[in-house]
């Protein structure tokens, strides 16, 4: 789609909404494919950013640079977590044995060429991948080190701080017993959960829009139709919520 004229527009250069809904076309790309926005053309589209490493995936392909920079996976717990930084391995002794058991837990069942190439990018080239640390690795006794790992709770507080939206709380349950009846489930005996850390959404959505792959999301809601030639008739195409009908009535009712 070219949208770069929309790119290039001030935020406040955006014209007043009409009481009338004005639907703008973008024109037709290589693939008959345009969309249609209501009101105004977004002031960022991400398909601008879009490469072909971003929509499929192959050894063969050379990767993005922004594709080397993948954030890490604690980047969205926020700020606190630099515990998590160090001793990301943490249950397992090293980073060889946590690379490698991730990958056999992440991995499919039925190996393939890609898992192949996962195992090998991915834990024997990794940078913190030493040797040494396979001497008597165990499968089964790391397997038990991970379904016995209770956590330091000193620690675990630090990762979840309250300064990132972190909040403590305990989950109370009704506990069934085996022979025993209860009138109904209020008078079952309870068991207190304790140690468990939520986020509001508004802080989960905060925390997203501060990531690098903020500039990826579609804010302007569109629909995308389908037209190879003039003499085709015109056929709307459904995929992302971005191009949903609920993601356009609710961007709708914000703007009305």
């Amino acid at each position: 789609m070219d949208d770069a004229t929309a790119d290039s527009a001030e935020p406040d250069s955006q014209p007043p909404i009409p009481s009338q809904p004005v639907i703008i076309s973008t024109t037709c790309n290589y693939f008959g494919l345009y969309h249609q926005y209501m009101h105004f053309l977004p002031l960022f589209n991400p398909d601008n950013l879009t490469l072909v490493v971003h929509l499929s995936d192959s050894s063969t392909f050379m990767k993005s640079p922004d594709s080397l920079l993948a954030r890490p996976w604690w980047s969205g717990f926020g700020s606190s977590v630099q515990s998590a930084q160090s001793n990301y391995f943490t249950p397992f002794l090293n980073a060889t044995t946590f690379c490698l058991m991730r990958w056999f837990y992440s991995s499919s069942s039925t190996k393939s060429l890609a898992e192949l190439d996962h195992l090998v990018n991915e834990v024997i080239l990794a940078e913190d991948f030493d040797q040494a640390h396979l001497k008597e690795f165990c499968a089964l006794k790391e397997n038990h080190r991970l379904d016995n790992y209770q956590g330091d709770t000193v620690d675990i507080r630090l990762s979840f701080s309250a300064s990132d939206g972190w909040k403590e709380t305990s989950v109370k349950i009704r506990i069934p017993a085996d022979g025993v009846k209860h009138i109904s489930e209020d008078v079952a005996p309870e068991f207190d959960v304790p140690g468990l850390f939520y986020r509001r959404p508004l802080e989960v959505i905060k925390a997203a829009f501060c990531e690098s792959t903020a500039e990826q999301f579609y804010l302007t809601p569109f629909k995308t139709f389908y037209q190879p030639s003039d003499d085709v008739a015109v056929e709307k195409i459904y995929g992302e919520v971005y191009n949903s009908s609920a993601m356009l009535e609710e961007h709708e009712k914000i703007h009305s």
